[in-house]
């Protein structure tokens, strides 16, 4: 695993390089499967953030779910979890639980797939219902980032 994710991503900087685009300093695991090794691979490869899923402190039905909120001074940069995952089995109800875990230094953080997903419904988000969300977090004053920018609100060790 380690070597194919190696190449992998030698071949997505590659890309990355004839297009122009700037290399990414996060990284989220395909299929938020991870192992030691992953993580090494990650680290060597100089990502400063990594997603993981909900697992396994939460299970994960691969169509949405909750998950633990990052807590820095616990979990390692390069295992971020998740803390909802959107999808067809993730409701209204699940984003404003994530929102909720975000107390005393913990940070939501949301996953959206595709809005919409055709090619992969299971983790599909009704545009209706992202527009819902954003919505939502707009009215309530949440401060929306994206993962390579936790460094900002993060001291790491």
């Amino acid at each position: 695993m380690a070597a194919e994710l190696r190449s992998d991503l030698i071949h997505i900087d590659d890309r990355c390089e004839a297009y122009g685009i700037p290399q990414p300093k996060t990284f989220c695991y395909p299929g938020y499967s991870h192992n030691a090794a992953a993580v090494e691979v990650v680290a060597e490869h100089g990502f400063h953030f990594a997603r993981r899923g909900v697992a396994p402190e939460f299970p994960y039905d691969g169509e949405g779910g909750r998950g633990p909120a990052y807590d820095p001074t616990l979990h390692h940069p390069l295992l971020v979890p998740t803390t909802g995952a959107a999808g067809p089995n993730w409701r209204f109800e699940d984003f404003t639980w994530a929102l909720d875990q975000a107390v005393d230094g913990n940070i939501a953080v949301l996953t959206f797939h595709g809005v919409p997903d055709l090619e992969h419904p299971w983790v599909h988000t009704e545009p209706e219902q992202f527009e819902a969300y954003v919505a939502y977090l707009a009215e309530n004053g949440y401060t929306v980032i994206a993962l390579q920018d936790l460094a900002d609100y993060v001291r790491r060790c």
